[in-house]
């Protein structure tokens, strides 16, 4: 499947892109925040750094770099697979952001963490993106930038990706009350997993393979 090539290409783009530089000011902001104590976890700053900085590869996933949809669309290639590499894709960067702000927060932090509590923040990072992926296959298509960077228009994508993550949370926190932690969030990483094979990825591939001539001309005017 030459599909999954695009897999190690994104790894190294990811190294390369410029804005992804923004994880270094963040890596010196997160402990600082985790030593608030009224925080429900210390790894709620490290969380909230993971989603807001990997954002473009949920929400703008079809322009990372320029040209990335448009030498795709060249190729005779499965969109649905297309759209679950890169949902892999984002999710294990979204992991492996998130296990470097988490390193660094137990580096810094003054108090024993027990290892139930980074177990689920690593089951939280999953919950939310599954979330972000769910929103963004479809968000990625509707509304593109042609460019990722600094701008308001990241910013406020930004934004929007806590939000979509921090709504994931209140299932996750409700049926924590309910069940506990582990079988709260195993049943909605199930849930998500099933939503995102079962009608995710058909309607997000249908719709792009439908709509790229109007997905670059939005681009370029965005």
């Amino acid at each position: 499947m030459p599909e999954l090539l695009l897999f190690p290409v994104e790894l190294r783009r990811f190294f390369e892109e410029p804005r992804n530089c923004v994880i270094l000011p963040a890596a010196i902001l997160v402990p600082f925040f985790s030593l608030w104590p009224y925080f429900a976890s210390p790894f709620v700053p490290a969380l909230t750094a993971t989603f807001a900085c990997m954002e473009p590869y949920f929400l703008n996933m079809w322009y990372l770099w320029p040209g990335q949809l448009e030498s795709l669309a060249l190729r005779p290639l499965n969109w649905r697979r297309i759209v679950a590499v890169k949902n892999f894709t984002a999710l294990f960067l979204t992991l492996m952001t998130f296990a470097c702000f988490a390193v660094i927060t137990l580096y810094f932090y003054d108090g024993k963490i027990a290892p139930a509590t980074i177990g689920s923040a690593f089951l939280h990072c999953i919950v939310g993106g599954f979330a972000l992926a769910l929103f963004g296959n479809n968000y990625s298509v509707v509304s593109p930038r042609a460019r990722i960077g600094w701008t308001l228009d990241d910013l406020a994508a930004s934004v929007l990706a806590l939000v979509v993550a921090g709504a994931a949370m209140i299932p996750v926190i409700l049926l924590t009350y309910l069940i506990g932690p582990w079988p709260a969030n195993g049943a909605l990483i199930v849930l998500a997993l099933v939503l995102w094979a079962g009608w995710s990825l058909s309607a997000s591939a249908t719709r792009l393979a439908h709509n790229i001539p109007e997905l670059w001309a939005s681009a370029i005017y965005s």
